[in-house]
């Protein structure tokens, strides 16, 4: 019996190897929450790998944008919401090896939502990510800005790992 998902891509790279990366999310069907998905194609849509990272911990919230960038080492770097810590949504950014494999992860936020909607690695080799709070200032949105080190430690948000 073949088990059913629902799914689709946010968006897709070019690795340094000239193959494709498409970062995005999937579900079973019957389940509450969303995973990352990750696959890298060839040139005719050919599957090289292929990840889910079924982390109910992290749930990944399919209504929001996930982003996905090169690292310096092969790898990837991605940022998505998540609300693996309650209600609120806090920023989660992950970086995965050349095959896809998580290497780590770092969430941050505060006490509403924050919501990580890009990323890009910086030259001295830590992390940028721009996204969207509530949590802090007045209105409904603020813009949201995280500098981390090479493995996400920021010290404005030391984050729940």
């Amino acid at each position: 019996v073949d088990e059913e998902y629902s799914g689709y891509g946010h968006k897709i790279i070019q690795s340094s190897d000239g193959l494709y990366t498409i970062a995005g999310v999937t579900k079973k069907l019957g389940n509450d929450w969303w995973d990352l998905w990750m696959v890298k194609m060839d040139f005719s849509g050919n599957t090289i790998w292929e990840q889910v990272h079924t982390m109910s911990h992290i749930a990944i919230n399919n209504w929001y944008y996930v982003d996905i960038a090169p690292t310096l080492d092969g790898g990837y770097i991605c940022v998505g919401p998540t609300d693996q810590y309650g209600l609120d949504m806090d920023a989660i950014l992950i970086k995965f090896d050349a095959d896809g494999n998580i290497e780590w992860n770092q969430t941050y936020g505060g006490k509403d939502q924050d919501i990580g909607l890009s990323v890009v690695q910086a030259k001295d080799g830590g992390y940028a990510l721009l996204g969207r709070s509530n949590s802090y200032g007045n209105g409904l949105f603020d813009f949201f800005f995280v500098k981390t080190d090479s493995i996400g430690r920021s010290p404005l948000f030391p984050g729940k790992q």
